[in-house]
């Protein structure tokens, strides 16, 4: 549930900043503009969500965990 909830945060977290790349075109000075779009360009080149920790060995433990 962690990795999920750090997932997800980080999808919110570029929707916000994709949004704010947006408001710069309008809004702010080039150099501004150059700046927040770089920024977010950096952001989604991450691994965003992180797959690997979903695994059936993950899902194992936790349910051993649930129970006891």
């Amino acid at each position: 549930a962690r990795d999920l909830a750090f997932s997800m945060s980080r999808l919110f977290s570029v929707s916000l900043l994709l949004e704010m790349a947006d408001w710069t075109v309008e809004k702010l000075s080039e150099a501004e503009q150059i700046k927040i779009l770089s920024m977010a360009k950096m952001w989604c080149a991450q691994d965003l969500v992180r797959l690997d920790s979903f695994n059936q060995t993950n899902r194992t433990v936790s349910q051993a965990v649930s129970l006891t």
